[in-house]
């Protein structure tokens, strides 16, 4: 079990942390103690103890990937069996609970409810060294699939097939994406979220992608020209490039984001 939590429960008196996820809304914190995110149900974290509470469809999921060991059922008594072990005080995430899921849990387990998000936010804010591993694993990977991309990038005429491309690594690493793969070209790249599409691969093209490990994620974001580059384009490049280098070098321990932040806006 995380020594963090348990030791957050005692310094703020809170006798359990109860979290909440479903498949179309997540919740990170759960994410983070189970390993998993694609079931619904409960996480009960106490100074003792975690147990996850899934449905019997989802049991098998759990038990299989969950780091969790105390797999239980939601049957018509799961408040009651949540409720025999949380405790008078409980910390839920007020950052992920809708309203009628907060009134649900107070009604059954009738219990004193305070907002556990930020003690949680900043439990995982602070990285182990397994957590940096993964995320290292994760980065490595999103480089090398660039690699290979520069690589055959001549090869490639469209949006569409590049980004065919990139999904086709991630299959041979193993690996899924942290979110939907970006290409756009031409003036497609000044939208953050463009859709690729059949358009031609032209000019400046940008290329967003990243990848999972174990729940932990990559972004990696690179520009690439097809063709000739224009002067203005060839000015803006090393320009951007000059002051992400002076805002790598300024990157340490202890230094605040605020101040990179400005030196970059500026």
């Amino acid at each position: 079990m995380h020594n963090g939590v348990i030791k957050l429960l005692k310094e703020r008196k809170i006798d359990s942390i109860l979290l909440s996820n479903s498949i179309e809304k997540r919740d990170s914190s759960f994410v983070y103690f189970t390993g998993i995110g694609d079931v619904n149900g409960y996480l009960l974290i106490t100074r003792k103890k975690r147990a996850l509470f899934v449905s019997p469809l989802e049991y098998g999921i759990a038990k299989r990937y969950s780091m969790v060991r105390d797999i239980r059922l939601i049957d018509k008594d799961v408040y009651k069996n949540i409720k025999r072990i949380s405790g008078k005080i409980i910390g839920v995430n007020y950052n992920n609970i809708s309203v009628s899921g907060f009134r649900m849990i107070k009604k059954n387990l009738k219990a004193r409810l305070i907002d556990a998000s930020e003690m949680l936010d900043g439990l995982r804010a602070v990285k182990r060294k397994d957590e940096i591993e993964n995320i290292k694993k994760a980065c490595g990977i999103t480089d090398n699939i660039y690699k290979k991309i520069f690589r055959d990038a001549g090869s490639m005429r469209t949006e569409h097939e590049m980004k065919n491309a990139v999904e086709e690594m991630m299959r041979d690493y193993n690996v899924v994406p942290s979110f939907e793969v970006i290409v756009a070209s031409g003036k497609n790249g000044a939208n953050p979220h463009h859709v690729s599409s059949v358009n031609k691969l032209k000019g400046m093209t940008v290329i967003d992608i990243g990848v999972k490990v174990k729940n932990y994620c990559s972004d990696m974001t690179r520009t690439i020209c097809f063709g000739n580059p224009k002067r203005d384009e060839l000015h803006a490049y090393h320009l951007i490039k000059s002051v992400q280098e002076a805002c790598a070098r300024m990157v340490r321990s202890g230094e605040n984001f605020n101040v990179i932040n400005r030196y970059a806006l500026n």
